[in-house]
C-alpha cells in the first residue's frame, strides 16, 4: 500500500480511542508520552491504522503464569500434621 492510500483513511482522535477500547484521555496521554505516532494538520490530532497496530504492538504482554509460594515456604506455612 503507498503513502497516500495509507493516510487516505485518517482518524480524529475520538474515531481512534473508539477503534482501540480506550478512552480520549489514555489516548491524549499515550501521545503526549510518545507511545504512539500521531499526525498533526493544524489544530487537528489525526492517526492511521497503521499507527493504531503500531502502538497495540508496543502494549502487547505475554502473560505469565502466577507462582504460588514455594515449596519450602508452603512447607513453612503450613504446620504438617502427625
Amino acid at each position: 500500500m503507498n503513502d497516500y492510500q495509507d493516510n487516505h483513511n485518517l482518524m480524529s482522535e475520538k474515531q481512534a480511542a473508539a477503534r482501540l477500547g480506550i478512552s480520549r484521555i489514555t489516548l491524549l496521554r499515550a501521545r503526549e508520552a510518545g507511545r504512539i505516532r500521531f499526525f498533526r494538520i493544524g489544530t487537528r490530532v489525526l492517526y492511521n491504522q497503521e499507527q493504531l497496530n503500531d502502538f497495540l504492538t508496543t502494549c502487547e504482554r505475554k502473560g505469565a503464569k502466577l507462582a504460588g509460594p514455594r515449596d519450602s515456604e508452603r512447607s513453612q506455612a503450613v504446620p504438617k500434621i502427625a
